[in-house]
């Protein structure tokens, strides 16, 4: 009982995706009782109750569950905590911090330029060491061309 106007909300579940299967009329009946109204299982699933558990059929049974599924709030809070605990586990950051430690030390460390000369000085000495009678002559070449007669002359 109230005073004045009052502003009800209905809200209409349809448990269906069928276009031409859309609600046209219906009653809505108010009562002053406290919480939810017992209203029951559809018909088909209240005669399913009556029948022994060894008469039901596999697709009596599913046809129940997806009822269900889509009607009880209990099954669907159950049904989002199955899928939140499905969900992969954050990665541990220390074993990222590893991770991306072994790839740094995996990285080939670059050889020191002085050490590069080095190796290619010892290669051109072991030439010069087997071929000696180049290397002779090369000496000698060289200073011949660096005396002063023949810088003076040219």
């Amino acid at each position: 009982k109230f005073d004045g106007d009052t502003l009800l909300t209905f809200k209409i579940h349809q448990y269906h995706n069928a276009e031409n299967h859309q609600l046209a009329r219906f009653r809505v009946s108010v009562t002053t009782d406290d919480g939810d109204l017992g209203l029951g299982l559809p018909e088909e699933f209240a005669a399913l109750q009556a029948t022994s558990e060894d008469a039901r059929s596999d697709a009596d049974l599913a046809g129940l569950l997806t009822y269900l599924e889509k009607s009880d709030a209990e099954w669907q809070k159950l049904k989002s905590a199955v899928a939140e605990a499905k969900k992969p586990l954050p990665e541990d950051p220390e074993l990222v911090a590893l991770r991306s430690q072994i790839k740094l030390l995996e990285m080939e460390t670059p050889d020191d330029p002085n050490l590069v000369q080095l190796r290619k000085d010892v290669a051109a000495s072991q030439t010069q060491v087997e071929n000696r009678r180049l290397t002779l002559a090369q000496d000698l070449t060289w200073a011949l061309i660096n005396s002063p007669a023949f810088l003076f002359n040219h």
